[in-house]
């Protein structure tokens, strides 16, 4: 990579990602796998990513955070998995 080409574009994205929170570098990540599962789909190239994508964040305070999660199942045809989970949380004392 050319010096100009560095300071022009790397140099400034790695300021700005290094002072972004938590939810915008989720966001990025996001858009990321978004923009690199369209160029694989827009290319002859094999397509590798694909998807609905998850999403976490893992932080030294915080731990691991999902921030957006897909369901295996569709939830709106399957209350009593909530159910069961809601009444196995209540049971072992971690009810939200």
């Amino acid at each position: 990579m050319k010096i100009i080409e560095k300071k022009t574009y790397t140099i400034p994205v790695i300021r700005v990602v290094a002072i972004l929170p938590k939810d915008e570098l989720a966001a990025m990540a996001e858009s990321l796998v978004n923009l690199t599962s369209f160029k694989k789909r827009v290319t002859i190239e094999a397509e590798t990513v694909a998807g609905p994508i998850d999403v976490s964040v893992i932080s030294k305070g915080d731990g691991f955070i999902w921030i957006k999660r897909k369901h295996y199942f569709k939830p709106e045809l399957n209350p009593q998995f909530f159910i069961k989970y809601k009444r196995e949380a209540k049971n072992s004392g971690k009810e939200e």
